[in-house]
């Protein structure tokens, strides 16, 4: 059998942000094989700790943002190298261009104003949201405008 995967993200990361621990004790409902499930989670707790061991234990692939102190941290994770591959993802890079995209698409532009307004082409900016969306690790446009504006990349206008 497959060794799960968890991924530790950066602080601060949108990957991890607005999911918790307390998301995976809801997994519960799909049974105890999780090979199939990915998960994104904060950890902050000892409680979130168990449940994100669960869930690996269950086979689920999860990405965590650790916000516990190191000692903690260290600890944890050499818990989960027991029974997972962990992997530590590197801080997205994000081309300059393709911030200022997001940051007008965050205030509301389409692609085709942001685009332009940008001087660049409709089809180039769809190919940089679709490299944003790959680095940051998202599946939507809305997805990396938020990975970005809760990153602290980019700060809407007022």
């Amino acid at each position: 059998m497959k060794r799960p995967v968890v991924t530790v993200v950066p602080g601060g990361s949108a990957t991890a942000r607005g999911a918790s621990a307390r998301s995976l004790r809801e997994l519960d409902d799909l049974g105890h094989d999780l090979r199939t499930v990915t998960v994104h989670a904060l950890v902050s707790t000892e409680e979130d700790l168990g449940a994100v061991l669960d869930a690996v234990m269950r086979g689920a692939t999860v990405s965590v943002e650790m916000a516990v102190g190191p000692a903690v941290e260290a600890a944890f994770l050499d818990e989960l190298r027991r029974v997972a591959d962990v992997r530590r993802a590197e801080p997205a890079t994000l081309h300059p261009t393709t911030v200022a995209l997001l940051g007008l698409l965050a205030e509301g532009a389409t692609v085709e104003d942001a685009a332009r307004s940008l001087r660049l082409s409709t089809g180039s900016a769809h190919r940089r949201l679709a490299e944003a969306r790959r680095v940051l690790g998202v599946a939507t446009t809305a997805e990396a405008v938020l990975a970005c504006t809760a990153g602290g990349r980019v700060a809407p206008s007022p």
